[in-house]
């Protein structure tokens, strides 16, 4: 991965509901922003453009944002610039992307142009059979995830149980008083990842968080039940109170956010995890305090839940690696069949396009 001063995440993840894109949430096509969507098989150089583009922004010293694959983290998925909001975007499957309202806010830039379609259909039967046997890897993929996910949401539920609900929740309520309403009144909630699984095991983007916000609330919580009502019912106050929220979602239970931020507010309440951990100056809110009924009874439930969800989600892991290193042979033909003069002239034409409006 790109290492520099732009704030990382993933837009998109295998979660245990399959996968899951907020390709969507990265702009607001009613607001004057230009969104590129690239168009174009394996190995047409989407994520090569992209890294071209980020690299005369850092140059520049222009703050933007970067989507990773989280199929290949060494990939990208999209870049959204700070200044303006101009987005460009990888619009292929998984993450297909087509234009709500071609050419008055997003423009197709079609990296298929680039390659010989003749050499591609001669090796159509080896490029079928790799593309196949990929999808069958992901489609694993998903269900080890699934499997996970379902133990994970045991453990919550065992959670919910043992704590004490009504404390948690008048928490939660009285921690949002604290905050008048929003001065802007935008309420609206965007999604994304901070972490998901990928071939290298789960990455997490953990100076993301530390860079959006300030003030920051840690909430000591592994079950996730606790943290669960906390951030859910926090949300829903702020975002009454006219505040964007940003909620980073959980790689592993379906629908559960892990982490909020509150920009206008540089506040983040966020969730300590096996894959998210939390620096010792940030202020924490254990789970203890809602403690309720004695979970000894659910000790071996628990730790069996514990042990046989990490392997499943390593073994998802392996499996997401062996699925990149079929897509590397797919790509092979592709990258055969690139005409990469007719690429670095589409490339340069759009990175003039959007640096000139900066």
């Amino acid at each position: 991965m790109q290492k520099d001063s732009a704030l990382n995440y993933f837009a998109a993840a295998t979660t245990p509901g399959g996968f899951v894109s907020y390709f969507n949430d990265l702009y607001d096509p009613i607001k004057n922003v230009k969104v590129y969507i690239l168009k174009g098989g394996p190995g047409t150089g989407k994520s090569t453009l992209m890294k071209k583009i980020a690299k005369q922004l850092n140059d520049m010293g222009e703050k933007y944002e970067l989507y990773y694959c989280s199929s290949d983290p060494d990939s990208l998925d999209g870049i959204k610039i700070l200044k303006n909001g101009c987005v460009i975007l990888d619009g292929t499957a998984p993450h297909t992307l087509d234009p709500l309202y071609p050419g008055a806010c997003e423009v197709i830039v079609n990296l298929g142009e680039c390659f010989d379609a003749e050499k591609l259909y001669k090796n159509r039967s080896n490029i079928i059979a790799l593309a196949d046997k990929n999808k069958e890897c992901h489609r694993k993929v998903r269900r080890y995830i699934n499997a996970a996910g379902n133990l994970l949401e045991d453990s919550l539920s065992v959670g919910l149980i043992s704590s004490n609900l009504s404390r948690a929740n008048d928490f939660a309520k009285g921690f949002a008083k604290r905050f008048p309403s929003s001065r802007i009144n935008a309420p609206r909630e965007l999604h994304a990842f901070l972490s998901a699984v990928t071939p290298k095991g789960i990455i997490s983007f953990e100076d993301t968080l530390r860079s959006l916000a300030q003030d920051i609330y840690i909430i000591d919580d592994r079950l996730g039940a606790i943290s669960g009502i906390i951030l859910s019912k926090i949300k829903t106050e702020m975002l009454n109170k006219g505040y964007e929220v940003r909620s980073f979602m959980s790689p592993i239970i379906s629908g559960k956010s892990d982490h909020i931020v509150i920009p206008e507010l540089c506040l983040a309440i966020s969730t300590k995890t096996a894959y998210f951990s939390a620096a010792s100056s940030h202020r924490i809110i254990s789970s203890k305090r809602f403690k309720g009924e004695d979970m000894t009874p659910y000790k071996t439930r628990l730790a069996f839940n514990k042990k046989v969800s990490e392997r499943l989600t390593e073994n998802a892991s392996e499996l997401m690696k062996k699925a990149n290193d079929i897509h590397r042979e797919l790509e092979k033909f592709y990258i055969d069949a690139m005409d990469y003069k007719k690429l670095d002239k589409i490339t340069n034409l759009l990175s003039n396009k959007i640096l000139i409006d900066l």
